[in-house]
């Protein structure tokens, strides 16, 4: 019989909670170049978190917040083939990223696990290893962590299509991209053209998309010497998005595809030169930032709150926004409540763009609610269905709370 080693914990940012294994936060020592400072040992000490010799897998499990990360330290007193997973709860998607003791990059993977868990197997050299457990584009996860070799029982039912792609360089064989006239695009299936390779004349910030939800496309963007500039997948529903907001230098690149859903459905790749307006239009949809309130871009004023407001919100493409102004109160209630078969998902932020509170489902239900406590201003509310789904009504319900005064 296998043992298994387990540890509740809680550690983000290098704040860590833990029940059962005592684990603490580990004091700066340039662990995984820095990058696993103030991480979590997953045996709880690092005598007791050598996965090489283990008789089963170590298990942890944490809420990670918006925009921060959970760390996980494990080592290896021999060479072994090691598997990495993060189970993410109904409402959570994870992203996990596996680096080496220099802080250098090594494995990268959203769904792999099956839906939306992450999973990674790969062979490795003895040392010290940092798992760095993240959700989705920021947005806050609640997961249950397995570090094991390959050997021992998986915490994942693992993706249809779990392959990684190489590395591409400027040797491996790829379908050539011109780029005359931008944007340059070409459709074909991730089995038929895994990598696509173009060659930039002059400096330029550029944005690579690769688009078909049923497909569910992952991309990654390599230099010529096959480093790893950026990955993405599911930035628009289940299709890609690269930005890269600096100028790339002039050279070789590589784009890599792979499918998560269906390796023979056509995907369109397109490579077109960054915009700012079109960079921060897909941020204000996608709900990772809140829009401006100078009418710039579509946001429905509901005036004050006074007491209650209730509006029935028809989905369209991604998030809709709407601003709301306090004069008084102490806490402000706010639900997207489903109708039919929508699952709403809900964030707000103040005035000045800073996220305040974020829900997706509320309870044992659909629903999504948030209560935050609030003064005078406005208050900029995203109301929109998990997976971006376009059609349905979502109704959005806010109260104003006052305390009680004698």
């Amino acid at each position: 019989m296998s043992t298994l080693h387990y540890s509740k914990t809680f550690s983000v940012s290098g704040l860590v909670l833990a029940l059962g294994v005592l684990a603490s936060p580990v004091a700066a020592q340039n662990i995984c170049g820095g990058m696993g400072n103030g991480g979590a040992w997953i045996g709880g000490i690092a005598a007791g978190s050598d996965v090489a010799t283990a008789a089963g897998p170590f298990d942890t499990s944490g809420f990670i917040p918006a925009n921060s990360e959970m760390i996980t330290l494990f080592s290896l007193s021999q060479p072994a083939s090691v598997r990495v997973e993060a189970l993410p709860d109904d409402s959570s998607d994870s992203v996990i990223d596996l680096l080496d003791g220099t802080g250098g990059l090594i494995l990268n993977d959203d769904d792999g696990g099956g839906g939306l868990a992450s999973r990674g197997e790969i062979d490795l050299q003895p040392g010290t290893y940092c798992l760095i457990t993240r959700g989705i584009e920021g947005s806050q996860a609640t997961v249950d962590v397995r570090v094991g070799l390959t050997e021992h029982t998986p915490l994942t039912v693992g993706a249809t299509n779990t392959a990684e792609l190489e590395a591409c360089t400027i040797n491996t064989p790829a379908e050539n991209l011109p780029l005359g006239r931008l944007p340059a695009s070409a459709t074909a299936s991730a089995n038929q053209t895994p990598y696509y390779g173009f060659t930039l004349d002059s400096p330029m910030a550029m944005t690579f998309t690769a688009s078909n939800d049923e497909a569910d496309p992952v991309l990654y963007l390599y230099d010529a010497s096959g480093a790893l500039l950026a990955e993405n997948d599911d930035s628009n529903g289940l299709s890609s998005r690269i930005d890269m907001t600096t100028e790339l230098a002039p050279g070789y690149y590589c784009l890599g595809l792979r499918a998560l859903s269906d390796s023979d459905l056509p995907i369109t790749v397109e490579v077109s030169e960054f915009n700012e307006q079109d960079y921060l239009n897909a941020l204000y949809s996608s709900g990772e930032t809140s829009p401006p309130l100078d009418g710039s871009y579509p946001v429905t004023n509901l005036d004050e709150l006074e007491t209650r407001l209730r509006e029935d919100v028809t989905l369209g493409d991604g998030i809709s926004w709407y601003q709301v102004e306090l004069y008084d109160g102490d806490l402000m209630l706010v639900e997207a409540i489903a109708v039919g078969e929508t699952d709403p998902t809900l964030v707000v932020f103040d005035d000045l763009g800073r996220e305040l509170a974020r829900n997706d489902d509320y309870g044992d239900g659909l629903n999504s609610q948030v209560a935050l406590p609030t003064g005078p201003g406005i208050y900029v509310i995203g109301v929109g269905q998990v997976g971006d789904e376009p059609g349905g009504m979502i109704r959005l319900a806010l109260q104003r709370y006052v305390r009680a005064r004698r």
